[in-house]
């Protein structure tokens, strides 16, 4: 939010900074005595802004706002100066360039709060100082001129703090939206009851591969041994409570493996995907599997076992659901074969 802030401020003050050189005419017009002196200042405050605003693209958000402020209040010093030398040959209205700089500070400037707040005070103060002590400005046109800028410079700041807190709040209820749109996504993309990848994860998974299948891929599909008996024997409640048990030490077994991706497939039915396993790393993972399912003890539920149909990718493969279908024959084969084994295709 802020660094769009800074980009705009920046583009705004460039076109400012050179605009402000037209006021030349004026000073040709009505100080000719001192226009040499006055170009070469304009000039001078031109080059000094505009090389601040090109350090600014190299400042971090915090420092960018802090250097605008600082050339903002360096550019104000210049506009007293030269409402001295106005004041001097008795014309008072030059000294309303500081009502432009208080207005620019509260609107296209879009500084934070402390910073609007310190450049309005230090351009109100070096107004008071400077026209006051150097110059013999009548009386009553001070005292107007001190209404008339306390006046601006106090609406707007209120302006600033209106601006603030919509930004603020804004701020926050899209950090708010966002992290809601991530929960919703996360929970689209998430098994309900083992709280794994679900099939649509899945999906999404295969479809990063964009139909060029990883080389050295391990595809494990792995089904719960005996799970209709289990839910017909001990009721549908035992059989949701095997699922997260089994679930859960599957992506104990597989947290720290950045390779590995392990989903739902669907009913007592799980998927492993793990790149660059290869033969060797491919079958540890597929016996590690099976022992620890197999290893798993819960006093209301019975021993609980699985079986596992692998295949590892070779470098001719072009469509993962083959290998998908390839490792779902093996697992068909693992159940015939008397379950609580792994069998791979290859």
């Amino acid at each position: 939010m802020r660094r769009t802030q800074i980009r705009s401020s920046r583009v705004y003050t460039f076109f400012i900074v050179l605009a402000s050189n037209l006021f030349l005419f004026a000073d040709y017009e009505f100080l000719p005595v001192h226009f040499s002196e006055l170009l070469l200042m304009r000039l001078g405050l031109t080059v000094v802004e505009l090389g601040l605003l090109y350090a600014i693209g190299f400042a971090r958000v915090s420092h960018a706002f802090l250097i605008l402020s600082a050339g903002l209040m360096i550019y104000h010093i210049g506009i007293v100066y030269i409402g001295i030398l106005a004041a001097e040959a008795g014309l008072y209205t030059y000294q309303q360039g500081t009502v432009i700089v208080l207005v620019y500070c509260c609107t296209l400037l879009q500084a934070p709060m402390r910073h609007s707040t310190v450049v309005v005070l230090f351009s109100w103060l070096t107004y008071t100082l400077g026209i006051g002590l150097f110059t013999d400005t009548p009386y009553i046109i001070m005292l107007n001129n001190l209404l008339v800028f306390g006046t601006v410079a106090f609406m707007g700041l209120m302006a600033v703090a209106h601006r603030e807190r919509y930004l603020l709040a804004f701020f926050l209820k899209s950090n708010e939206l966002n992290e809601q749109k991530q929960q919703a996504s996360q929970q689209a993309l998430t098994d309900a009851l083992t709280e794994l990848p679900n099939r649509f994860a899945l999906m999404r998974k295969l479809e990063s591969y964009r139909g060029r299948v990883p080389k050295d891929m391990l595809v494990m599909m792995l089904d719960v041994d005996n799970f209709k008996l289990l839910n017909d024997q001990f009721g549908h409640h035992a059989g949701d409570m095997a699922l997260k048990l089994i679930a859960a030490r599957l992506q104990e077994i597989y947290q720290n493996e950045d390779q590995a991706f392990l989903a739902r497939y669907g009913g007592e039915e799980f998927i492993l995907l793990y790149e660059e396993a290869g033969d060797g790393r491919s079958r540890h993972l597929a016996e590690q599997a099976i022992q620890a399912i197999s290893a798993l003890q819960h006093p209301t539920l019975p021993p609980l076992t699985l079986s596992a149909g692998a295949y590892v990718t070779r470098t001719a493969e072009t469509s993962i659901s083959e290998c998908i279908e390839r490792a779902d024959t093996a697992l068909l084969a693992a159940k015939a074969e008397g379950k609580n084994r792994v069998i791979f295709a290859n």
